[in-house]
């Protein structure tokens, strides 16, 4: 990490690593924005996750919907 930073700001090393990072998120959104069967399948998995958030609430309405012990899956 001290490569990445000096005083709090980015070196030129960690410059470079977060343009690269950024390419990666821009051909993400550009991708999602024009493909729809992409869309497709991004809607489908943020639905399963979803649900699952709802059945977690209806299993632990009474304690707001909030796992308090370590769930092991």
């Amino acid at each position: 990490m001290r490569m990445l930073q000096r005083d709090g700001n980015p070196t030129p090393l960690g410059d470079a690593i977060a343009a690269y990072g950024r390419i990666f998120k821009t051909l993400h959104i550009l991708t999602y924005a024009v493909e729809e069967p992409y869309r497709r399948d991004i809607k489908g998995i943020r639905n399963l996750q979803e649900s699952r958030h709802a059945l977690a609430g209806k299993i632990f309405h009474g304690r707001k919907g909030e796992v308090y012990q370590r769930c092991y899956i």
